[in-house]
C-alpha cells in the first residue's frame, strides 16, 4: 500500500463548514492531511497534522530553499507555488511514497476508490487540477517545477511576481509533465462546482451535466443523483469542490444535501420532487445569459486587482 500526505497550507478565517472538511478526512483513514495555517482547530482527526505558523514563516522556508527572495505577500498566491512542496516540505514528507496538495473548500468521498494502487503506479502525477493533485515522491519529481514546458512561465518568473499564474494547474506544472513524458493521470473524479451559475453545475466538459441533478454527502460518499425516464440514477465522485460559494454554517456530518448555498440533512432516499426544489433548473437560454454575465464581472474584477499588483 502506498503512503499518502495531502499538504494544505491556509491563513485567515476558516469556512464556516471547515468541520466538514475535517469530518470527511477523518473518513479516509488510508491518507494523512497536513494542515499548515495560522489558526487554532481543535477536535483534529488523527489523520491531520496541524502546524501551525505563519505566512512570514512559510515565505522564509521558500526562500531558503531556492536561496533567493520570493513574491509571497499574500495567501492566494500559494497557489504558485504547490509544485515546490515536494521540494521544500521535504522535512515534513520525506517518509511518504506520494505527496499532494489540496484545498479546503471541499468535502473528500471515498479517495481510496478513485487512486488504485494501479493509478499510482503508473504515473508520477495524479489529477490535473489544484484543489487536488498527488506527486510521486521522488527527487525527480519533485524537482520537476524547473523543467521547460510550462505555458505560464517558467518557475523563475512565477516566484518573481505577486500576481497569480496558475502554475499549479493544466497550462502550468501539467505542461511541464506532458513536455518532458513524465506520466500524468488526467482525469478528472471530482464534482468541481462551477460558481458561474447559481445552479450546481459540474464546471469543464469530462463530466456530464444533466438538467436535473442533486449532490448529496452520506458518510464518506459523495454522490449526484439525477432524474432520467425511469426514475432517479445515481454516480460517485471523489470529492465535492465548492469554490467561491458562501455556505451557511452547520453541524450535520452525516448526510445531507449540498445545495446552492446550504447543506440540508435528509432521510430515505432522493426523489424527482427533492432535485427540482434542491438544485431548480431555469432552462439553458437562462444559465448561458447568467453564465457570461457572472464570467465578465469575475474577469472584470479579477483585472482591476491585477492592475495594483506588481
Amino acid at each position: 500500500m502506498y503512503k499518502i500526505g495531502i499538504i494544505s497550507i491556509y491563513f485567515g478565517a476558516l469556512p464556516n463548514y471547515f468541520n466538514l472538511w475535517l469530518d470527511s478526512c477523518r473518513r479516509n483513514p488510508c491518507f494523512d492531511f497536513i494542515f499548515i495555517s495560522d489558526q487554532t482547530i481543535t477536535d483534529i482527526p488523527d489523520n491531520v497534522r496541524l502546524i501551525k505558523c505563519s505566512l512570514d514563516k512559510v515565505r522564509e522556508k521558500f526562500e531558503n530553499h531556492l536561496g533567493k527572495p520570493v513574491a509571497l505577500d499574500k495567501p492566494y498566491k500559494l497557489c504558485d507555488y504547490r509544485p515546490l512542496y515536494g521540494a521544500v516540505f521535504q522535512d515534513i514528507i520525506y517518509d511518504y511514497d506520494f505527496w499532494g496538495h489540496c484545498d479546503i473548500d471541499l468535502i473528500w468521498g471515498d479517495l481510496k476508490k478513485f487512486i488504485s494502487g494501479e493509478i499510482l503506479e503508473k504515473h508520477d502525477k495524479i489529477f490535473p487540477l489544484g484543489h487536488l493533485s498527488l506527486y510521486r515522491n521522488s527527487f525527480e519529481i519533485n524537482n520537476a517545477y524547473k523543467l521547460a514546458g510550462s505555458q505560464r512561465g517558467d518557475y523563475n518568473r512565477v516566484i518573481s511576481t505577486n500576481k497569480s499564474c496558475i502554475f499549479d494547474e493544466r497550462y502550468g506544472i501539467n505542461k511541464i509533465f506532458e513536455a518532458n513524458n513524465l506520466p500524468l493521470y488526467n482525469r478528472e473524479t471530482a464534482a468541481d462546482i462551477g460558481f458561474r451559475n447559481q445552479r450546481m453545475i459540474i464546471a469543464g466538459n469530462q463530466n456530464k451535466n444533466y438538467d436535473f441533478q442533486l449532490f448529496t454527502y452520506e458518510k464518506g460518499h459523495c454522490y449526484r443523483y439525477y432524474i432520467v425516464e425511469d426514475g432517479v440514477a445515481r454516480d460517485e465522485f471523489s470529492y465535492i469542490h465548492l469554490q467561491k460559494r458562501p455556505y451557511r454554517e452547520t453541524v450535520f456530518t452525516d448526510r445531507f444535501i449540498v445545495a446552492q448555498n446550504d447543506f440540508i440533512p435528509f432521510k430515505g432516499d432522493i426523489t424527482s420532487e427533492m432535485i427540482k426544489k434542491h438544485n431548480p433548473f431555469r432552462g439553458h437560454t437562462y444559465e448561458w445569459f447568467e453564465y457570461h454575465y457572472r464570467d465578465l464581472s469575475f474577469r472584470i474584477n479579477r483585472r482591476i486587482k491585477q492592475l495594483f499588483i506588481k
